[in-house]
């Protein structure tokens, strides 16, 4: 008697399947293989930026902006001065080299946007948001929500390395989420240390959207000017007498 098992096959019979079959399941056993793990050396150093930004529960803070001119050359076009409190008050203060600027005040129950302008009104809207839901196209704000503000910016899913940096300091190349490529330089001696410049690669107009040149397309200079109680008038939202408000506070969503 001659045993007979399932799925036993001959030479004869394998040599039937036509040789695109085989080839076939080869590229499919071959795309299903371990992708090689994404480079995250730098995520720890990186991290702890963000947790050292958190822990400024109040504090002044001066970010200068310089826009990609010919070649190499940078010039300055805005200078945001930012208060952060305590229980998540923000006042951000932006004038451009131009003249023209804009306000962005919240008291944590209230956020008040005023354009700087008597053409537009200012404008109220429920408060209570993260700080980088109050200023989206700051990087520092996400900065100052500690790892809350790491998982909102950056793209994990993306490699986190150091790169080449000016002696005395270390820089981390990464992609943000809604920004594209950043590199945050910072300094290698500090014992806490904080991002001191941020370099953006996206035009400034086009942040979520459009490519990457080879050259930073922006640098922001980031200096701590004070850390400390805010006074809490800096944080005050009541628009001035006689300006034009629209107030949004009691809309829906």
């Amino acid at each position: 008697m001659t045993l007979k098992f399932p799925g036993a096959a001959s030479s004869h019979r394998l040599n039937r399947y036509p040789k695109t079959m085989l080839a076939l399941v080869a590229a499919i056993a071959f795309q299903t293989q371990d992708k090689p793990a994404v480079d995250h050396s730098a995520e720890p150093a990186l991290k702890q930026l963000f947790a050292n930004a958190g822990m400024l529960h109040g504090a002044h803070v001066v970010l200068t902006f310089y826009g990609k001119a010919d070649g190499d050359y940078y010039l300055q076009n805005r200078t945001d001065d930012m208060w952060v409190g305590a229980n998540g008050e923000l006042r951000l203060s932006s004038m451009s080299s131009m003249g023209d600027g804009s306000l962005i005040v919240t008291d944590g129950k209230t956020l008040m946007t005023d354009p700087l302008t008597d053409d537009d009104p200012i404008r109220l809207s429920k408060g209570g948001k993260a700080l980088h839901l109050v200023a989206p196209r700051e990087p520092m704000a996400f900065f100052l929500e500690g790892s809350a503000g790491y998982d909102a910016l950056i793209d994990a899913s993306s490699a986190i390395t150091f790169t080449t940096a000016s002696e005395g300091k270390k820089a981390i190349d990464c992609r943000a989420k809604d920004f594209g490529r950043v590199v945050i330089v910072y300094s290698d001696s500090a014992q806490n240390p904080l991002p001191e410049r941020i370099d953006m690669f996206r035009s400034a107009r086009r942040r979520d959207d459009g490519s990457e040149q080879p050259l930073a397309t922006s640098k922001e200079f980031i200096r701590v000017v004070y850390v400390g109680p805010v006074k809490a008038d800096l944080f005050n939202v009541d628009p001035p007498k006689g300006a034009k408000v629209e107030d949004n506070r009691n809309k829906p969503g």
